[in-house]
């Protein structure tokens, strides 16, 4: 449709501007005399507008002006030479212009709000207390905790050396020797062992060793020295083995490391590592039994 109506505005100005009045010239071509030829030529440019819509398309053409005859400055008809002339015409290209579609933005919906209602505070009533009743708290009772009393202190501090020639000790009245010098008979019990008169800390040794304490009346009478310090014995039966046998006729073997300030006569006080090997537990308590030195 647009290429027809551009096709016959082109023919339209093309018959326009053809020169008129052909059909005077053999009748004046004698009559005339041959002059110069004033040609004026006027150039109509033809602009086509199209209006783009969103839906249709229509192009205007303009209206055709008819071009006037050229014309000479006497007045009178000439003759025309016709040649070939072509005629240049501007085509415009239809402008389409875009017509912007509209967009439609989502809203999102408005939040909505739900009232929850607070709970109503609740009161708990509590009994009234009575002033006037007193409790009273028993009395704590501190129980003393029983620890072995510390060993005394020498009586003699010397550094004079021991003599090396050591007295045979007798046995008490109340017993006899048996199988090596000195010893005796009388009763047998279990301590725990701390820190012995000999100077060694045997904490602990209860369940592994066998050590004795012996009677105090036979330590002193064979001298009043106990130890110099720690793991510095003074006495000269520190560190001494003795051989213990029960009613029974078992025998074990207990190395001195202490005095027994509660043993009377011969009695001896053996850890219970000792004492059961004699006597299987620790039920009797206290028994007989009868001891001599080894060495």
């Amino acid at each position: 449709m647009k290429s027809t109506a551009i096709t016959a505005a082109i023919l339209a100005s093309v018959a326009v501007a053809q020169p008129h009045g052909h059909h005077r010239r053999h009748r004046h071509e004698d009559q005339l005399e041959k002059r110069e030829l004033v040609i004026e030529w006027e150039t109509v440019w033809e602009t086509a507008t199209v209006y783009v819509d969103e839906y249709t398309t229509e192009t205007v053409l303009p209206s055709k002006t008819a071009e006037p005859e050229p014309t000479t400055s006497t007045g009178v008809p000439i003759q025309f030479f016709e040649t070939p002339t072509t005629l240049a015409t501007s085509t415009t290209a239809p402008t389409v212009e875009e017509v912007p579609v509209p967009t439609t933005t989502e809203v999102p919906p408005a939040p909505t709000t739900t009232y929850v209602p607070e709970p109503e505070p609740t009161t708990v009533e509590q009994p009234p207390v009575d002033e006037q009743t007193t409790v009273e708290k028993p009395p704590v009772v501190e129980t003393p905790t029983s620890a072995p009393p510390p060993p005394p202190p020498p009586a003699e501090t010397t550094t004079s050396t021991p003599p090396a020639a050591q007295p045979t000790v007798s046995p008490p009245e109340s017993g006899s020797s048996s199988g090596g010098s000195g010893g005796g008979e009388g009763d047998i019990t279990y301590f725990n062992v701390a820190l012995g008169a000999c100077g060694y800390d045997d904490t602990g040794a209860d369940e592994t060793e066998n050590i004795v304490a012996l009677p105090a009346g036979m330590w002193d009478a064979e001298s009043t020295l106990t130890s110099y310090g720690i793991n510095m014995p003074a006495h000269p039966w520190c560190d001494k083995t003795i051989t213990i046998e029960a009613p029974n006729g078992k025998t074990v073997e207990a190395k001195v490391r202490d005095r027994c300030p509660g043993c009377n006569g011969a009695s001896i006080d053996v850890t219970p590592h000792a004492f059961k090997q004699l006597y299987g537990s620790l039920e009797v308590g206290r028994t007989e039994c009868k001891w001599w030195f080894n060495n």
